[in-house]
């Protein structure tokens, strides 16, 4: 599908290129405003619309992750030093400093609470977005390291990826309703909607039900991503994201994997570098580039 708009936002300042192991921004959508938050050394809000930045918060340190909460009045987002819970309404900014060193965090569909991933990566813990208490604690899910969880829209269902191995789990008991050994090559990223289950498999990604049936895998190597960096999912439609730097957007509303759609995609560029994408509707991707020629980034919003 052709691209119907192409707009930059401002700048974004040059910045030294450090030798961290994941890309140096990170993006979360708004829920129901045109506004996107993004990351590296700080938070900074954007209008959509306008290009104009709305807000800015400095952290000084490597932000590793951050998501807006279902509600859009907090962005939850994790450094090396904790994970931190900012109202970006009031600019009140909770720090959660018992529990140090989680890499991720993920919010719970109410918005009552967030998942974070202790040190062992192996358990799972939920934690009150009010007072930080520990509201649910999973004992042990799998002896193997938890690499990513997605829940399902009603929040009632939570999948986790642990290597070769999903693991499905009534929330809030964790009590297990799937396993399935996969296999193969190890698994580092899940993301599910109410229909599908969908787990990256190396240079493809593989399709699963709420049961764990096998459905669909996304074709075959030549013709697939090299090594899956992450999904961004809205409703029907997904985009993937791999290392190669190349991006593609999926209209999955077909009930047949088969028969699902390319809406959008992007190859690699010698002059610029893809470094991150994020769904901000089901008809714009939000990415961020790395201009080589004047060693700065900049982040672009694609309509297609």
């Amino acid at each position: 599908m052709e691209i119907e708009e192409e707009r930059e936002l401002v700048y974004v300042e040059p910045t030294e290129f450090k030798p961290f192991p994941t890309p140096p921004y990170k993006f979360s959508r708004h829920p129901f405003a045109p506004t996107i938050a993004s990351a590296s050394y700080n938070v900074v809000l954007w209008d959509l619309n306008t290009c104009a930045k709305l807000k800015e918060l400095e952290v000084g340190t490597f932000i590793f992750d951050l998501s807006f909460s279902p509600t859009g009045t907090h962005i939850l987002f994790v450094t090396i030093n904790g994970i931190r819970l900012w109202n970006v309404e009031t600019g009140e900014l909770k720090k959660l400093s018992p529990y140090p060193l989680w890499m991720s965090a993920w919010w719970h569909p109410s918005g009552t609470s967030f998942v974070v991933l202790p040190p062992t990566e192996k358990i799972i813990k939920a934690v009150s977005a009010d007072d930080f208490s520990v509201v649910h604690d999973s004992h042990v899910i799998s002896d193997r390291k938890i690499d990513s969880l997605s829940f399902s829209p009603s929040g009632a269902k939570l999948v986790a990826c642990c290597g070769n191995e999903l693991c499905v789990f009534h929330w809030p008991s964790f009590e297990t309703l799937a396993r399935k050994e996969l296999g193969g090559n190890r698994r580092s990223t899940v993301i599910a909607n109410d229909r599908f289950i969908i787990c990256d498999n190396k240079k493809s990604f593989d399709v699963f039900d709420w049961d764990l049936n096998f459905i669909h895998t996304s074709g075959e190597e030549e013709d697939a991503h090299q090594c899956i960096r992450k999904f961004s999912l809205i409703e029907d439609t997904l985009a993937v994201f791999d290392f190669a730097g190349r991006a593609k957007v999926l209209d999955i509303s077909n009930d047949d994997p088969f028969e699902w759609t390319v809406k959008f995609e992007k190859g690699a560029n010698e002059e610029d570098t893809l470094l991150g994408v994020e769904l901000v509707s089901k008809d714009t991707l939000v990415t961020v580039i790395s201009k080589k020629k004047e060693k700065t980034h900049v982040i672009r919003v694609i309509d297609f």
